[in-house]
């Protein structure tokens, strides 16, 4: 009997099923089961099993990292912020921690928080063009054209068949009213990959921002030939028409985008203002009631927009 309790134990040890396992040990086995499971587990999951090695070793940075993408999957960006933070004040230099916790700055607004991050992966990854491709791209978001070229110009030199790099240094030389540079750079991209939509897209937002909206209905118009549930593109076409005062053609256009994305409070607002100009009032009452009072946040329109034009049909 005790030769079999022995035996037993032994055989429980090599799985790691008795106390004698270090807490070392258990870490190990834990991170090597979310590294397996990470790509598939619900985010519930891998925060109960971040829970468990985190109550093992405190100082597990990998741990923070894990519930910190967990957090984000569930959208709880504060959660995921301070585990990412709580990773990087015990390994300062955990590059995919630096790189998670950029994009949540960026997603709560905090551009100069994401700025800094970025700088840190550059001088950790110098040599990495995605690094000096989402720093640009972060440079773009604060109107920061000229840095955002210098970015691009990087990624150009290391990856000169990327087209995506041309579109967006295109899209910072466009913000530099440099539309000429921008538009070479959308061509350098389009011989690379002529089925690209993005391309067509950017140089199309490019158009209508200097002013050039037939060019740029036609662009879009590529971009829904390529992809028919692109609501961007739809939503594009229909400011440009409505730029055109061919608001009959925007109320189309801006119908067809509802339709893919009916959860955006702009293209209520920006349905409801060509039916307003169509002289549809009630159609106009009813989208535009639906933009100012459902609580979806405006982007593009402004609230006082939306009030102006509701306004106008009393």
């Amino acid at each position: 009997m005790r030769r079999a309790l022995v035996l037993l134990t032994a055989a429980l040890a090599l799985l790691g099923l008795t106390g004698c396992e270090s807490n070392e040990a258990r870490v190990r086995k834990l991170l090597a089961r979310a590294e397996a499971i990470e790509d598939t587990a619900p985010a519930d999951s891998l925060i109960a099993l971040a829970d468990r090695i985190l109550k093992l070793d405190p100082r597990s940075a990998i741990a923070y990292d894990l519930r910190a993408s967990a957090y984000q999957t569930r959208n709880d960006l504060r959660a995921a912020l301070r585990d990412y933070s709580s990773a990087l004040r015990i390994d300062p230099d955990f590059p995919e921690a630096l790189e998670e916790r950029a994009g949540v700055y960026e997603d709560l607004g905090m551009l100069d928080s994401a700025a800094a991050d970025y700088d840190r992966l550059i001088e950790l990854q110098p040599t990495e063009p995605e690094r000096y491709l989402m720093r640009g791209l972060l440079y773009l978001e604060l109107d920061k054209s000229g840095l955002a070229v210098d970015d691009f110009n990087r990624v150009i030199k290391a990856l000169p068949d990327e087209p995506e790099a041309y579109v967006y240094r295109g899209d910072a030389y466009s913000d530099r009213d440099s539309l000429n540079r921008a538009l070479a750079d959308y061509e350098a991209a389009l011989k690379l990959a002529p089925g690209l939509s993005k391309i067509y897209d950017h140089r199309g937002l490019s158009f209508a921002d200097h002013g050039l909206y037939d060019l740029a209905i036609a662009d879009f118009t590529r971009v829904l030939e390529i992809d028919k549930r692109n609501a961007g593109a739809w939503e594009s076409r229909g400011d440009c028409y409505a730029e055109l005062k061919k608001f009959d053609q925007a109320a189309m256009d801006y119908g067809e985008a509802m339709a893919i994305d009916s959860l955006r409070a702009d293209i209520w607002a920006k349905y409801g203002h060509a039916y307003l100009k169509l002289g549809k009032a009630d159609k106009a009452r009813l989208f535009l009631g639906r933009a100012a009072g459902t609580g979806v946040r405006l982007v593009d329109v402004s609230p006082d927009s939306v009030r102006n034009w509701l306004g106008q049909l009393k």
